[in-house]
């Protein structure tokens, strides 16, 4: 992650990050839950991608770095005891772009989805996305070997035009550790 990418907050966007907590730490329980020690498998009609992510992989989707690492925002996030003196934003305003849609990350589970292929933009390359069918939100893949790991929430608001993409019909939940698919959607 580039850090210079990243600042620290002024008052007022303390103040918003603060307005977010809740949003995150319920999230990061989400998270935890649904996509950490799982893969998620997406199927569409002609297309099969497979997601793990990583505890890791969370403070991206929230558009911020944490002093203290990525690991640590997960774990402190799960706690409900992040430090925002510890939190740098983007310089970009793109931090608060990906706060006001995180309360709608549960639809990546949802039964509403849509797979696109790979877009270049200015700012963000990816391989894939998972996106909902009213233009709110996606969430950006990229291609690890065998697997794609998220990389960044994104607020489809701000991004004309965003790929349509084929329509996803089912959705399966392998947990990593015993192996047992549970079909989600």
């Amino acid at each position: 992650m580039n850090r210079n990418l990243f600042k620290n907050a002024n008052l007022k966007e303390i103040g918003q990050l603060r307005r977010y907590m809740s949003i995150i730490y319920d999230n990061a329980d989400f998270y935890s839950k649904h996509f950490v020690n799982k893969t998620i498998i997406y199927t569409t009609k002609n297309k099969k991608i497979e997601l793990t992510a990583r505890r890791d992989n969370f403070m991206h989707l929230c558009g911020v770095t944490y002093i203290d690492g990525p690991r640590k925002f997960f774990n402190d996030a799960l706690d409900q005891k992040i430090q925002i003196k510890k939190i740098l934003i983007k310089k970009d305003g793109s931090t608060f772009q990906k706060l006001q849609i995180m309360n709608q990350f549960q639809e990546m589970l949802g039964p509403h989805l849509r797979l696109t292929g790979r877009s270049n933009f200015t700012y963000l390359k990816f391989d894939h996305s998972i996106r909902t069918n009213k233009s709110i939100l996606a969430l950006a893949l990229l291609n690890n070997q065998n697997y794609m790991i998220p990389i960044s929430l994104l607020n489809l608001k701000f991004i004309h035009p965003f790929p349509n993409g084929e329509k996803i019909i089912k959705i399966e939940s392998r947990d990593l550790k015993t192996g047992k698919i549970t079909i989600l959607n």
